[in-house]
């Protein structure tokens, strides 16, 4: 039977495997040149199973709201599919599922959490959890490492170790997420309660160093910063000044380890790199095989229309983000009402895959009808949690901007630099912030109202 008190424990375990599940895949799919992807396949059933749990509790309780957001979901992604199946050219039936499965990932652990942490003891739990998996997936990647058998962040010359990890962005959002719950934690509790996210702190920011990404160094450094300026502006008094000087150690430490920023250095790097490559596509035929050549003449025709600023700042992600929106141009009118599906429209000589900037992907995945949806929650929830800061004062308005602030963060990166919401792998630790953030923001204001 799908009780709450059996699936609370399930899901906690769940959380904590994931590390574990993520290095397995890696391993499976890249060492031992199994395709395999045992990740998506454990997942998409535990998703089910929660699936199943949420429409338990939604009829059981009669809980109107969510039913109309489940009807939602469903007939939005019920209609991409069956538009995208109708007007898309060469539509592959497998990637196309694969990703509403991964769209929906994230919805169903949101809605499903919101049934299973309804208490700060459960809060509690659930942060332990994710700074425990901060620091095992900070063993992974160091000691690999340091033993010299790790995936590099980067295959084209720039700095970076990923232990035993392939994505170097989707570890870093991870480590942001980690580093968030090890923050906000690392200030609300005392004596040998602090111990795991001091640990943790200290873990993810060294090894945020060695992942050599702007998104792992930049995220944790505007996080500490953040919490740093909401100890003293909101006069925290039960919170450790010490607390807030300490986040500053790992930082000084990786520093002087490292003799620099190695992401700092990579955009450096990334700089001449590029500037080599713009060079030789001015003459692609003299470099470049010939099936290459229409693909180069093609990128060089999109970066006129670009912001070199902007390009620079998204790592190019612009560039595809025109490509889509040239395809949704030509799009029939019910996909441009309900998504153009995967990747836009596919091409035989381009490798089909998003944009990975999660918001401009879902505005052409899902279409007019799915983004109004989106934006729809989206600014009911930030009114939710906005209302909550100006009826609440000192601690409690300071945790609850800083969770405010975070999640911001974590919506600028997931925009910026995508593999956030359609990767699994990370979504399940944006569930969870949103979670956090929803139940500090109505426990808080509760407890502070009643006093």
């Amino acid at each position: 039977m799908l009780t709450r008190n059996k699936l609370v424990p399930i899901f906690l375990v769940f959380l904590l495997l994931q590390p574990v599940l993520d290095v397995l895949t890696n391993l499976l799919m890249n060492t031992f040149g199994i395709n395999l992807s045992l990740g998506i396949i454990v997942r998409t059933l535990v998703m089910l199973v929660f699936m199943l749990f949420v429409l338990k509790e939604v009829f059981t309780n009669k809980d109107h709201s969510l039913m109309f957001h489940i009807a939602a979901i469903t007939f939005l992604a019920a209609m991409q599919l069956i538009v995208t199946l109708l007007f898309k050219e060469g539509a592959s039936l497998g990637s196309e599922i694969t990703f509403l499965v991964k769209s929906v990932y994230p919805v169903v652990l949101i809605f499903a959490l919101f049934y299973l942490m309804r208490s700060k003891e459960e809060l509690h739990r659930l942060a332990n959890v994710v700074m425990i998996n901060g620091i095992v997936i900070s063993a992974f990647i160091l000691v690999p490492t340091w033993l010299n058998f790790s995936f590099d962040s980067y295959d084209h010359g720039l700095k970076g170790s990923l232990g035993f990890y392939s994505s170097g962005n989707e570890i870093s959002a991870v480590l942001m997420f980690a580093y968030f719950f090890s923050v906000y934690t690392l200030f609300f509790r005392k004596g040998k309660q602090t111990i795991l996210p001091f640990l943790s702190v200290f873990l993810i920011t060294w090894s945020s160093f060695y992942v050599g990404t702007k998104v792992a160094i930049g995220a944790i450094l505007v996080i500490a910063i953040l919490f740093a300026l909401a100890i003293f502006i909101f006069r925290m008094k039960e919170v450790k000044k010490t607390n807030a000087a300490f986040l500053a150690v790992p930082f000084i430490f990786s520093l002087l380890f490292f003799n620099g920023v190695p992401a700092a250095e990579n955009s450096q790097m990334a700089e001449e790199q590029q500037a080599a490559r713009n060079q030789k596509y001015e003459t692609p035929e003299l470099f470049y095989a010939a099936d290459d050549v229409a693909r180069i003449s093609e990128v060089v025709r999109l970066r006129e229309k670009v912001n070199p600023i902007i390009t620079k700042i998204v790592s190019s992600r612009d560039i595809y983000a025109i490509e889509t929106y040239e395809d949704y141009e030509r799009a029939h009118v019910m996909r441009k009402l309900f998504g153009l599906g995967y990747a836009g429209d596919y091409y035989d000589d381009v490798d089909v895959k998003i944009i990975e900037m999660d918001f401009i992907d879902y505005i052409f995945s899902f279409g007019i009808v799915g983004t109004v949806y989106f934006l729809l929650v989206f600014v009911s929830f930030l009114v939710f949690t906005v209302k909550a800061v100006f009826s609440t004062r000192g601690v409690t308005r300071g945790k609850i901007l800083y969770a405010l602030f975070a999640f911001l963060l974590a919506m600028s990166v997931s925009l910026l630099a995508g593999h956030i919401w359609f990767a699994p792998a990370v979504s399940i630790y944006l569930a969870a912030m949103v979670i956090m953030l929803y139940r500090v923001t109505q426990l808080d204001t509760m407890v502070e109202s009643n006093s």
